[in-house]
């Protein structure tokens, strides 16, 4: 296409023509720009500089580093999205287990059930944690070590 052609050129949006320095086509409706930083969610247009498209729904964003939990929109810098639910950060070393937040400096999550740790070696037996240096999981059951060899 030669420059003067080119200047003419209109996208189509479900076969009408729109100009795109002030209009975006969402999902088949045109929609105005809402500043110089738009995008669309779902079938309407949104400024990316303050708001955010949680899963088809426009939220307003909370701070510089804001994600998505479902529809909802979260700090992540406070909070964690577990399992859908927005769950307040435990410490700087926050997991989750399940749809609640927990301390991994702390804690283990075992099948579904955060336990306290037993000391720096801490696994999970099931739903039980356990001290690596002194018990072993024996087909879901724990065993005191004995020995040099231990084995089940």
């Amino acid at each position: 296409m030669e420059a003067r052609e080119r200047r003419w050129y209109r996208p189509k949006c479900r076969g009408r023509t729109y100009n795109p320095t002030f209009y975006l086509c969402c999902n088949g409706k045109i929609q105005r720009k809402s500043g110089s930083r738009s995008a669309c969610c779902g079938t309407a247009a949104y400024s990316t500089t303050f708001y955010i498209c949680c899963s088809g729904k426009i939220q307003r964003k909370s701070g510089s580093r804001t994600a998505c939990c479902g529809t909802a929109a979260y700090s992540t810098t406070f909070y964690i999205c577990c399992s859908g639910k927005i769950q307040r950060k435990s410490g700087s070393r926050t997991a989750c287990c399940g749809t609640a937040a927990y301390s991994t400096t702390f804690h283990i999550c075992c099948s579904g059930k955060i336990q306290r740790k037993s000391g720096s070696r801490t696994a999970c037996c099931g739903r039980v944690a356990y001290s690596t240096t002194f018990y072993m999981c024996c087909y879901g059951k724990l065993k005191r070590k004995s020995g040099w060899n231990p084995s089940c």
